[in-house]
């Protein structure tokens, strides 16, 4: 007996009897679906509660969903219940319920030609509260039912619709039987079913659970639970004292009353509420069924205020008071009051402390001009509040105080890499949804074709699609790597071909796009995730340039998106498939492993499926090695990394002019004087932290105890001169910021490795110096003002001295892109030489870095 385990989470309330109150359907992983057997994995028992073939609303099922339900061989066999039949499939509830209906789609598909024939039609329906004793359903006299033939269109509604009447049930078991149980194809076959209780909670609270922007003279409203006669009312603004009040009598308690209205008038402004509604009823000795809190935000006003002053105030919060898909390097904005010349920030993670601060509080942030505040320092999964107070200069004693606005940090895009999913179904995923495949994790990010994000988890790509590799794969990084996050753009769709995902193609275009605007955020490109060919193995025509079509497309999609060195990991396919030409397909991959930079190849030995698709545990294994091949690209620096050569001079310690050797002995003297906690090492981009940066230098490392080390004209060689000649001696900081290198990069100079391997050295002496210190390479920033060789030597040379990152001690990050516009073109207004950046440029490099250098800082400690 194979026994098949899947979440219906997803599924949504539906009111389907007009005389019932709260008639719901069964969800949360409530549902177990065993057969007698099942053709494969892909037709299980549990394709019949996963929602697979049915439209958006629930209530229509496609005919062309391919693998969208149960097909099962038919054998003389006895049911769980003691009963001879041919096929059987039950349904077993995480406890007994009141069953009100039962839903029943039959055998629908005719995606391979009309099957529908191998619906079920005559069968027992029978049911049970404890597995052991055992009932008929039954049909007027009859003990057993006649399900109708599914019509096989696209907008097939139930069929069937089995009345429980409310009795105790934890087990449903339906089993065809005789020479009837089918209406003649050569197995058993059923497409969907749906369950529905009746529930004795309230329920469809108004204002809908978390809703913003509610009145504060508000009716609270909601559906009364079946049973009830009578209703308990809690509200406060405590979630604690809400969840644990029993007496509808004392506060939280607003009484006992027999409406399902309750109306409250005088709320605070801008708050959060608690709310609770307990069903009492009376008809059972005045049981009481508790029930769930909800919560809603009042709108924003203004004590003491009237309308004609409420343009005064800041209002329009960006984002939104209450979001909670926030970037960590975010920029709050609003609308400023219509007389206001300059605006006091508050800010912090305690939503009393914010509202009650003064200028003498730790909330404070100071008075800016601008209405835009960036702070700092935000962490992942926190929520922030903030207050904008508007101040009128030649009225400053007359203050229009704000309200608390709210926001929830989703990622910090500075520590978050980004991998498209690209390709056909087993990309897509038809492996089953399983309960482990629904729990989300803060640190993996999907990032959909709706352009929004939110939290990951299976299907990735919606429904009727299932498990893919993409999510476990992100598991099995983010397991490896305990400070980066991973942002998946699920991008493939079943049954394409490699033609379609050509350049100018709407699929190949949609997946740049979506990575661009994922870039956007200042996350890191990494790499993608690719399996497709399963539309091309049945052609050899196809087969045969299969090879030299993905090596353009690989080349395309690395310069459409501006990351030459991405990394690209295809999958095998399944060595069970069928496919004329499947070898050859498979051999191109592998080929394109060998011969194209930083793409890897995922086989798929012993991996199993159906014809076409891997199945859930095959899709998690493949995962684990699409991970393997991707960590090669990312190489750690737990094996250190092994310098080709000593020879060459960018590795040979050198001296500069007189100027250079007094600077040198400044920071000698500075260091003999202790306390120590920040040092940037580089050339005259980082010296310029002193010029042009010395204002924002202020701001983000002069309370931090920073060294400026950055000498004008420095190649990797005079920093290893200045490293071996004292300037770590007797200092420990808590990190070392390196960007150096542009200088080695001139046409008669190093080569990229040569450079690569200076900043590699530089790192080396440094871990080996100063052993508690963490280290961030920065990646050479770009120069010149349009694309060019020597950008391109810059970046090859930071891509190489990458592979030392360990994330542990060494770190390594790629603001480059914040300095160029979308054509890669470095504005003036930035760097006006195309090489040194002014005050504008450093506030970027500040801003850039500073969520990675504040944790890396023991969190600013």
């Amino acid at each position: 007996m194979l026994k098949c385990f899947y979440s219906i989470g997803f599924i949504l309330l539906l009111t389907v009897t007009a005389n019932l109150s709260a008639i719901e359907m069964l969800t949360d992983d409530f549902v177990i679906a065993t057969a007698s057997n099942e053709t494969s994995r892909n037709w299980g028992a549990g394709r019949t509660i996963d929602r697979s073939g049915l439209d958006p609303s629930g209530l229509y099922h496609s005919a062309l969903a391919y693998t969208t339900g149960w097909q099962g061989d038919f054998a003389n066999i006895i049911n769980p219940a003691g009963t001879p039949g041919k096929a059987w499939i039950m349904y077993e509830f995480e406890y007994a319920v009141k069953l009100h209906s039962m839903w029943i789609w039959n055998f629908n598909n005719t995606d391979s030609g009309d099957t529908t024939n191998r619906g079920l039609k005559n069968v027992y329906v029978e049911y049970s509260e404890d597995g052991t004793t055992w009932a008929k359903l039954m049909n007027d006299s009859n003990d057993y039912f006649v399900f109708a033939k599914a019509p096989g269109t696209d907008d097939y509604a139930h069929s069937e619709e089995l009345n429980f009447n409310e009795k105790n049930v934890k087990y449903v078991l339906i089993t065809a039987f005789g020479d009837g149980a089918n209406w003649g194809g050569p197995c058993a076959g059923l497409s969907e079913v749906r369950f529905f209780i009746q529930n004795p909670n309230a329920t469809n609270p108004i204002p809908a659970n978390n809703q913003m922007n509610v009145s504060t003279n508000v009716t609270l409203n909601w559906t009364s639970g079946d049973f009830a006669s009578s209703h308990n009312v809690f509200l406060g603004s405590d979630f604690k004292d809400v969840n644990e009040a029993v007496d509808p009598n004392i506060l939280p308690g607003r009484g006992n009353q027999t409406a399902n209205t309750y109306n409250i008038n005088g709320l605070e402004c801008n708050k959060i509420y608690y709310w609770r509604i307990d069903e009492v009823n009376s008809n059972d000795n005045n049981s009481i069924k508790k029930g769930k809190v909800w919560k809603f935000l009042t709108s924003d006003c203004f004590v003491g205020s009237d309308d004609a002053n409420q343009g005064r105030y800041a209002a329009g919060a960006n984002p939104a008071s209450g979001s909670t898909d926030v970037l960590a390097n975010v920029t709050l904005t609003w609308s400023p009051g219509s007389s206001s010349t300059s605006h006091d920030i508050y800010f912090g993670t305690d939503f009393d402390y914010v509202k009650n601060a003064n200028h003498s509080s730790d909330a404070f942030k100071g008075n800016f001009e601008s209405p835009s505040y960036r702070p700092s320092n935000l962490v992942s999964g926190k929520k922030y509040y903030w207050r904008v107070d508007e101040v009128n200069d030649s009225d400053p004693c007359n203050l229009w105080v704000g309200n608390v606005w709210s926001f929830t940090v989703l990622f910090d895009p500075a520590l978050t890499d980004i991998y498209l999913l690209m390709g056909q179904s087993n990309m897509t995923g038809y492996g089953i949804v399983e309960r482990q495949d629904k729990i989300t994790n803060p640190r993996i990010i999907k990032f959909g074709t709706d352009e929004k994000w939110t939290l990951a988890a299976e299907a990735l790509h919606g429904v009727p699609y299932g498990v893919g590799p993409g999510f476990a794969f992100a598991k099995n990084m983010i397991e490896h790597d305990k400070l980066r996050s991973i942002v998946l753009i699920p991008c493939a769709v079943g049954g394409t071909k490699l033609s379609q995902w050509s350049k100018g193609m709407e699929l190949y275009e949609r997946a740049v796009h979506l990575g661009k605007k994922a870039m956007k955020s200042g996350a890191t490109m990494k790499g993608i995730l690719w399996h497709q060919g399963e539309g091309d193995m049945w052609d050899c025509n196809l087969a045969a340039t299969y090879e030299a079509r993905l090596t353009q497309m690989i080349s395309n999609i690395r310069h459409d998106l501006g990351v030459n060195n991405l990394c690209f990991v295809s999958g095998e396919i399944g060595r069970f498939a069928g496919g004329t030409c499947r070898g050859k397909v498979n051999q191109a991959l592998i080929n394109i492993a060998n011969k194209v930079d930083r793409v890897g190849f995922s086989d798929s030995n012993g991996l199993t499926g159906d014809s076409v698709h891997f199945d859930s545990v095959s899709q998690r294994i493949l995962a684990g090695r699409y991970a393997d091949q991707m960590r090669q690209f990312v190489k750690s620096a737990n094996e250190p990394y092994k310098i080709t050569s000593s020879s060459h001079w960018a590795l040979t310690p050198s001296p500069s002019s007189h100027w250079w050797l007094l600077r040198h002995q400044s920071i000698l003297d500075r260091n003999k004087q202790g306390n120590v906690d920040l040092i940037f090492i580089g050339d005259s981009i980082t010296q310029g932290w002193e010029g042009e940066g010395q204002e924002v230098w202020q701001q983000y490392y002069a309370k931090r105890n920073a060294v400026n080390m950055g000498f004008s004209g420095d190649q990797t060689q005079q920093v290893l001169w200045r490293l071996y000649n004292g300037e770590l001696a007797g200092i420990s900081p808590k990190l070392a910021v390196i960007m150096i290198g542009t200088n080695n990069s001139g046409c008669d100079d190093n080569t990229a490795t040569e450079i690569g391997e200076g900043i590699i050295a530089i790192c080396q002496k440094i871990r080996n110096d100063l052993p508690k210190t963490k280290i961030l390479i920065l990646a050479i920033f770009p120069r010149g003002e349009q694309p060019s060789p020597q950008r391109e030597k810059n970046a090859a040379a930071s891509e190489l001295a990458s592979n030392i990152a360990d994330n542990e001690w060494i770190y390594y990050l790629d603001i480059g892109r914040k300095f160029l516009d979308n054509e890669g073109t470095l504005p003036k207004d930035l760097m006006p030489d195309f090489l040194h950046p002014n005050a504008k440029g450093y506030q970027i490099w500040a801003e850039a870095i500073e969520p990675l250098v504040y944790k890396l800082m023991d969190n600013g400690k």
